[in-house]
């Protein structure tokens, strides 16, 4: 397989809204989630939500989290944590303009590493169909 990466690294971001913090303050830890109201997110055509991700002397480790909402919709988790729903779990690229704009504020910045972004997966082989070479090439002149 060849693995040719779709844009910069990016990094997970914890956020919620200033209401949100006011009410109910920010976590310490990422073991002070379990305290919280977080908003769970399920990839498409998963039976359990995804564990929230987090970066720590040289290791990455995993938190299940539980909140009142499950989506499955990034926009939906966003928009939920701006009125105040509770915390989400995003990458930060996502979330920067609301944070610029006071919508959103971040907690647990320290357990947050950055991570490689996404990549297109394609398998190696000498020929393609003219559809997939296009698409390769594309890719490869864009990136």
């Amino acid at each position: 397989m060849i693995a040719m990466p779709l844009g910069a690294t990016l990094r997970h971001c914890v956020v919620a809204s200033p209401a949100y913090v006011k009410r109910h303050g920010k976590p310490r830890t990422p073991s002070d989630l379990h305290r919280h109201r977080c908003i769970n997110w399920r990839w498409p055509g998963q039976m359990h939500p995804y564990q929230w991700e987090f970066h720590r002397h040289g290791g990455w480790f995993r938190v299940a989290v539980h909140g009142p909402l499950i989506v499955n919709d990034l926009r939906a988790m966003l928009e939920a944590a701006i009125n105040g729903v509770g915390i989400a779990f995003t990458v930060d690229a996502w979330a920067a303009p609301l944070i610029r704009e006071g919508r959103l504020v971040t907690m647990l910045d320290e357990w947050c590493a950055p991570f490689d972004g996404f990549y297109f997966c394609y398998p190696r082989q000498r020929h393609h169909l003219a559809a997939m070479r296009t698409f390769i090439d594309f890719l490869k002149r864009n990136a």
